[in-house]
């Protein structure tokens, strides 16, 4: 290899060697119990108490919906209900 190459490569692996340096200085190393420390510190957004009104609310929402999508199904639509007219369609 002539001088130039051999220079050249040596000042790649020296830039190289330098970037990892600098990466192990300012850059953030994280670890799986960096994890489960934040975990551990996390608190609900929610009371015990709210998450109760909001599963009676959904549980609430969720019987009206399938109480109306069954009522939509039992009824025959009219074009009456449609567009205003007598006429039923099924």
């Amino acid at each position: 290899m002539c001088r130039a190459g051999k220079q050249k490569q040596q000042s790649a692996a020296a830039a190289a060697t330098a970037d990892a340096d600098a990466d192990d200085e300012n850059g953030v190393m994280v670890h799986e119990e960096d994890f489960y420390s934040a975990l551990s510190r996390l608190v609900p957004s929610l009371s015990a108490a709210e998450l109760k009104r909001y599963d009676r609310l959904q549980e609430m929402f969720t019987q009206r919906r399938h109480s109306n999508q069954h009522q939509q199904q039992q009824r025959p639509v009219t074009v009456s209900t449609v567009a205003g007219s007598g006429s039923e369609y099924t």
